[in-house]
């Protein structure tokens, strides 16, 4: 029975319990309504690569904006997000390496090919006729390169089965691509500024041509040097909060898991087993975040900032904690 738990574990469940109470009475939003929305077959271009999100999370058009998921969107502009629900934050911000190999996963996983010319799509288009869906609204703040954007009224996202959609042109812009629609075939294209600057060099342009224009790149047995700007302040913190925004939810999410066995488990063997894997869980939960805050500390260390914010986050972080046992006393 529960009563053979020790009582220093069953308060550390408790405390797991208050941590996700806290959050979700936080994250809680407005009650569900219907609104009226278009689902129709567009289709996605990112630089020239076609992408459609997964079956099952398939956009649509509300008030003349298209709304898709939030990762969708913003992997397929070859960016990390991280979703904060206790505040309705978005943070976007440049991918690490292994976080790029997952992204380029995910994109190659939607990748799709489209074997209809425009004129077959135009002839094909279906009638529009609105359907009614059911969604949550949300005011969704975003924080892009350090900087903290909110949308115009109007732009809200929306949670729809858990998962948030949000306006595609808005996310696409703020970024710094440029978004092309085509109603003659439902298509939407998105043009990094990269991309842009590529197809903007006059394919005539030789070697020669470049090198008078282009620094000299010194020779060596290395192939010369490559300067490249440091980055900001802000794009280093605004990535370490995409990333512990991601921590939050991934640790949040496994905690949840095991306290519904715990409570829904009986014999006194598996419930020490579900015990030790809750603890193991915060433990690992605790070392993640050490990991980012000593990553952050570096970069910022070695670009010449401030490492206060550091002291800042850890607070934070132990403040969460002290809040929820707290409550139990």
């Amino acid at each position: 029975m529960r009563r053979n738990v020790t009582r220093g574990t069953m308060k550390t469940v408790l405390i797991l319990l208050a941590i996700i109470v806290l959050s979700i009475s936080v994250t809680a939003g407005p009650a569900e309504q219907s609104i009226q929305v278009y689902k129709i077959p567009m289709q996605f271009t990112f630089d020239e690569m076609k992408l459609a999100p997964p079956a099952d999370q398939q956009g649509f058009i509300h008030n003349n904006t298209t709304y898709l998921p939030l990762r969708f969107v913003v992997h397929s502009l070859n960016q990390a997000v991280g979703w904060d629900g206790a505040t309705s934050t978005v943070t976007i911000y440049e991918p690490e390496s292994h976080e790029r190999v997952e992204i380029d996963a995910y994109n190659s996983n939607n990748q799709t090919v489209n074997t209809n010319d425009a004129s077959a799509v135009t002839n094909a288009k279906p009638a529009l006729a609105p359907t009614s869906i059911r969604i949550s609204p949300r005011k969704v703040t975003y924080k892009i390169g350090g900087e903290t954007i909110i949308p115009a009224s109007g732009l809200e996202g929306f949670i729809i089965n858990d998962r948030l959609f949000v306006p595609l042109r808005f996310v696409s812009t703020s970024i710094g691509y440029e978004v092309d629609w085509d109603q003659s075939t439902y298509s939407v294209a998105m043009r990094s500024p990269a991309y842009i600057a590529q197809k903007q060099v006059p394919l005539e342009e030789t070697v020669e041509d470049l090198q008078e224009v282009l620094p000299s790149i010194p020779s060596g047995g290395g192939g010369g040097a490559v300067i490249t700007a440091p980055p900001s302040e802000s794009s280093i913190i605004s990535q370490a909060d995409g990333q512990i925004s991601s921590l939050r939810a991934s640790c949040q999410s496994s905690l949840v898991s095991l306290y519904i066995a715990y409570k829904a488990e009986t014999d006194p063997v598996a419930l020490q087993a579900l015990m030790s894997q809750g603890l193991a869980q915060l433990a690992q939960c605790d070392t993640q975040f050490e990991a980012l805050m000593t990553s952050l500390e570096n970069s910022l260390s070695a670009n010449g900032y401030s490492t206060s914010i550091v002291a800042t986050y850890r607070a934070s972080y132990a403040a969460e904690k002290t809040l929820a046992e707290s409550l139990l006393n």
